[in-house]
């Protein structure tokens, strides 16, 4: 009898721990001011983002509601961050969290602990974040709460633009390019002398793997998916009516840009990087990311330049564009687990998200935070973004860079023909994937 209600004990205790769990991590996302959902308790974390924006907006958070949020943070470069992290938590001395994109928290997957979805159900994570979140939501539960989602859009050179007689950059890329032979300015030899659209070229291309990830997606391709609980690759994932391959159109249309023999030609290896180009005010466009928009700015402070929505598909139903997001993932070796959900939770939350996103002039990762118009044009544009932005889950950022590479850069020097560096691509997807 006493080894059965000593049972029991431990029983009611492990159930009342998930239920004050699911009570703090509800409150977080339902927009509550998080007063007490800190920890005396003071969590590490390890991150990739702004040691200043994040203590900035805790110090906002905690000064209204003190202990709201208890953690140290500490900013790590994220080329070396899988390998510190790795020994750190070998040594025994890891972090309690973890800040980290998508790709580098699925591609260190089993480090972290996964949030069931008995402590926060797939809904109500869904009712709280934007859809680029949705890519930690999995066959078991949650792997990581988001805390920033940067969207790809376009910037553009108004003086180019207006100088041709164009007032604004068209909505779709068919109309773009229909406007490449007014807007570029390329010899009878080839020569780039001031180019449209900066796309078609890996090495010189800023942001080509999330570039054309976004074509794939208004393709109508997802990249991976998961299927039977098992990520697996989708590249040849369509329905049978239609004429072509989406991934294989993608990569052709990427790949025109490049070409000098396409009507589309407007960019080749020999000029600058993208970035650069634009910033001398000899690239009409640029494709960034949203958190670019202050560098570019301070970049050259004289260039006219406005933002929009990325290009979409000819009258596509539904607008798409890639959208990186970062999350915070709870480390499995860390000895304060409830403590670091209970932070990461008000890490997600209202107040927090809400100074936040102010201090990164980016928008917040929740949905009850993007129902309004931005006071800001830009900021307007980066919230619409964010709306319609989605992401993939990358097995490992680091490898599928190189496979993008190769598939565009074999196509350009016509080693490979679209259909076969399609083939390669899947076959090293589905390889890095078992």
């Amino acid at each position: 009898m006493q080894n059965t209600s000593t049972f029991q004990y431990i029983v009611i205790g492990v159930f009342v721990v998930f239920i004050i769990i699911g009570i703090v991590v509800f409150a977080g996302f339902t927009g509550g001011n998080n007063t007490g959902t800190g920890s005396s308790v003071q969590v590490t974390v390890w991150g990739v983002l702004s040691k200043t924006a994040i203590n900035d907006a805790i110090d906002k958070v905690n000064s209204k509601t003190p202990g709201s949020i208890n953690i140290l943070y500490s900013e790590h470069p994220i080329e070396t961050f899988d390998n510190d992290l790795a020994n750190a938590i070998a040594q025994g001395n890891g972090p309690d969290m973890v800040i980290m994109p998508e790709g580098h928290l699925f591609k260190n997957s089993k480090l972290f602990a996964v949030i069931p979805y008995s402590t926060i159900s797939q809904r109500t994570f869904q009712d709280a974040f934007a859809a680029p979140a949705n890519i930690f939501l999995s066959s078991s539960g949650v792997t990581a709460l988001p805390i920033l989602i940067d969207p790809l859009v376009m910037y553009w050179n108004r003086d180019i633009f207006l100088t041709a007689g164009v007032p604004t950059p068209p909505a779709s890329w068919k109309d773009l390019v229909s406007l490449i032979p007014k807007i570029s300015n390329i010899t009878t030899s080839k020569t780039i002398l001031q180019s449209a659209l900066p796309l078609g070229e890996y090495q010189n291309v800023k942001n080509a793997k999330e570039i054309l990830s976004t074509l794939f997606f208004q393709a109508g391709n997802a990249i991976t998916q998961y299927q039977n609980g098992f990520l697996i690759s989708s590249i040849y994932n369509y329905s049978a009516s239609t004429e072509a391959n989406p991934v294989e159109a993608a990569l052709s249309f990427y790949t025109q840009f490049s070409n000098p023999s396409s009507v589309a030609y407007s960019w080749n290896r020999s000029l600058p990087n993208s970035d650069e180009q634009f910033l001398r005010g000899k690239s009409a466009t640029y494709v960034g990311f949203a958190s670019e928009y202050t560098d570019l700015m301070s970049g050259n402070p004289n260039l006219n330049f406005d933002v929009s929505v990325i290009p979409q598909a000819q009258d596509a139903k539904t607008s798409l564009t890639y959208a990186k997001v970062y999350g915070i993932a709870i480390v499995n070796a860390s000895k304060n687990q409830q403590s670091a959900l209970k932070n990461a939770a008000a890490l997600s939350g209202d107040s927090f998200m809400s100074y936040f996103s102010q201090d990164t002039n980016l928008p917040s990762v929740r949905v009850d935070q993007l129902g309004s118009e931005s006071q800001s044009s830009s900021g307007e544009v980066f919230r619409r973004s964010v709306l319609i932005g989605r992401d993939w889950l990358d097995p490992d950022s680091s490898l599928t860079e190189n496979y993008f590479q190769t598939m565009i850069e074999s196509v350009n020097n016509g080693s490979a023909s679209v259909p076969d560096a399609v083939k390669t691509f899947d076959l090293q997807i589905k390889e890095l994937l078992k």
